[in-house]
């Protein structure tokens, strides 16, 4: 091989060298384009939620099903999502409160029967409200009449006489109604917020924390 042919030979291999190179860039600038567009995609579709959809959101979650996953796996993942929602909502606190007392009315029997459950640990004068009407609306869907007696006992330490072990009938519900429509009567302006809850106060001044189970 002769002296030419080297040197012809050392041209291409730096032209090929250098073609490979440019190539490689072109390769990589067309890569981080198409995921800057990819991203910019992603991030019109994922905007950030407003606080009113996350709280909704959590809401739903405390009805949520799962129907891509085995049955078995589906129970326990639910129970699982539920409990973390409840976690969250509770961890709000008040600000929870108007979009658990919304969620009583869900389409999904679960998700009321979760807000009733959750304004339990954050009794509110608005809370206690809500569940009373629950029990006199026909006409929106409300929780089970079992879930938001529980509830409201649960809150307020009075059962009225009521037989928890009576089944959800419409005369057990208007029972329930009067009950805690007149011990709301009996009440109300005497609700006064305290550090991790409501209490009653007593003509004295004192305040007895709720729930208290006889008449203060």
């Amino acid at each position: 091989m002769t002296q030419e042919d080297e040197v012809e030979r050392a041209k291409w291999r730096s032209f090929w060298l250098k073609a490979g190179i440019v190539a490689a860039v072109l390769m990589a600038i067309g890569w981080i384009s198409l995921g800057g567009i990819c991203l910019m995609v992603w991030r019109a579709s994922h905007k950030e939620e407003t606080e009113d959809a996350r709280m909704r959101r959590l809401v739903e979650q405390l009805g949520a099903e799962e129907t891509d996953i085995r049955f078995v796996d589906m129970i326990l993942y639910r129970s699982h999502r539920r409990a973390e929602a409840k976690r969250k909502l509770l961890a709000e606190g008040k600000r929870a409160v108007p979009f658990l007392i919304e969620g009583l009315h869900h389409e999904n029997w679960r998700v009321g029967e979760g807000c009733a459950d959750v304004l339990v640990f954050i009794p509110t004068k608005e809370g206690i409200a809500a569940l009373i009407r629950c029990l006199g609306e026909q006409e929106k869907p409300v929780p089970l009449p079992s879930d938001i007696r529980s509830s409201l006992a649960a809150i307020t330490g009075y059962r009225g006489g009521l037989d928890p072990r009576t089944f959800d009938n419409e005369r057990d519900k208007e029972k329930a109604r009067q009950v805690y429509e007149q011990w709301w009567e009996d009440y109300k302006d005497r609700l006064v917020e305290i550090p991790g809850g409501l209490g009653i106060r007593r003509p004295d001044g004192t305040v007895i924390p709720l729930p208290v189970t006889w008449d203060p």
